[in-house]
C-alpha cells in the first residue's frame, strides 16, 4: 500500500472555514466539521481504494460518513496497489 497523490489546492476553495490537521505527514488546512467521506470526496479519492487511519486508529469504511475530523487530527490515507 502507498499514500495516494493528494492535491488539496483545487478543492479547498469550496470550504471557507478551515482547520489544520496532519494529512499523510504534512500540515494541511481542511474544512472544519468535515467527515472522512467528505474529505476523501474533496480529494477525489474513491473510498473503495483506500484505508484511512485517524489518530493511529483504522476507521472502518462503515464509519466514513459519520466520523468527523477535528483540528489537530493526524490522518493517514493509504491506497491499495495491486501486483505480485
Amino acid at each position: 500500500m502507498k499514500p495516494p497523490n493528494i492535491s488539496w489546492k483545487s478543492s479547498r476553495k469550496n470550504y471557507p472555514n478551515k482547520m489544520e490537521v496532519i494529512l499523510n505527514g504534512e500540515k494541511k488546512e481542511i474544512a472544519e466539521n468535515i467527515s472522512v467521506k467528505k474529505l476523501l470526496a474533496a480529494l477525489g479519492i474513491k473510498t473503495e481504494q483506500v484505508a484511512v487511519e485517524l489518530n493511529l486508529t483504522i476507521v472502518p469504511k462503515t464509519e466514513y460518513e459519520n466520523k468527523i475530523i477535528k483540528a489537530g487530527d493526524k490522518i493517514e490515507i493509504i491506497s491499495f496497489v495491486g501486483g505480485g
